[in-house]
């Protein structure tokens, strides 16, 4: 191999080597991942590839060990301020960026396994550059949709034993309708056997012991003016539907 190239795999071993005495500890102990001028910074235009393969090692063992303590750090050796830079990160033994540096939500330090020390400054990987024109995030429209969901969510939390109770009075409502359109209608008249299964079915439900009506529903909870339109729409025509002179396609979705 190239002598570059042979010396790209020796410290790709080495790291290889160093990585699973980490990982063989009882509490791993921060490794740093250092390389020359690897990662391209918009504000430097100098660059080259030679270490960029341990960029890639660090990144594989990262996916394999998650947590693991494992830091690349892309320095430019000959600038003192980036080499000051990383003795202060290794110290810290951990690497951070103080606001989060992401693009609209800087909220707060944000946990980094990779940064490019370029000078007195440190970059970390995003889709979007910090530098570019703000995004002018509104949060008070946000606020104000949020505060409406979650009223909304309450009320019908609040409203939720009104609404048990609706929904019982509808079974009764619906179980009277089907015994009524049933009443008169003769099963041989059916011409199709699926329509004769639904016949069976709806014969098997038993009459409510007390009727309701669609009103008494809605007098207990407006909310289920819904369930309430479609059931009425489609109980009236029960009979018709089964006996094939309306399509029960046309009742469920009219026009």
């Amino acid at each position: 191999a190239p002598p570059r190239a042979a010396a790209a795999l020796g410290s790709i071993a080495s790291a290889l080597t160093i990585v699973q005495w980490q990982m063989d500890l009882p509490a791993a102990v921060p490794v740093w991942v250092c390389t020359h001028l690897t990662q391209p910074v918009a504000s430097v235009r100098r660059s080259s590839s030679e270490h960029a393969g341990l960029w890639g090692f660090a990144r594989a063992c990262l996916q394999e060990a998650a947590g693991l303590p494992l830091y690349n750090l892309d320095l430019d050796f000959g600038c003192a301020q980036s080499l000051r830079g990383a003795a202060e990160l290794v110290r810290s033994r951990a690497l951070a960026s103080e606001d989060g540096f992401v693009h609209g939500l800087r909220v707060g330090p944000a946990a980094e396994n990779e940064a490019a020390l370029r000078g007195g400054s440190m970059n970390v990987p995003r889709l979007v550059s910090t530098r570019s024109a703000s995004l002018n995030v509104a949060f008070a429209p946000l606020c104000e949709l949020l505060d409406a969901h979650v009223s909304g969510a309450v009320r019908a939390l609040e409203d939720l034993p009104q609404v048990t109770d609706a929904h019982e009075v509808l079974e009764r409502a619906v179980r009277h309708d089907i015994a009524r359109a049933l009443s008169g209608l003769d099963p041989s008249a059916i011409p199709k056997w699926h329509h004769r299964l639904l016949y069976e079915w709806c014969a098997a439900i038993e009459p409510p012991t007390e009727p309701a009506s669609y009103e008494d529903v809605l007098a207990v909870s407006p909310r289920l003016w819904p369930e309430v339109g479609l059931t009425q729409r489609c109980a009236s025509q029960l009979a018709a539907a089964l006996l094939g002179t309306v399509a029960y396609q046309e009742l469920l979705f009219p026009g």
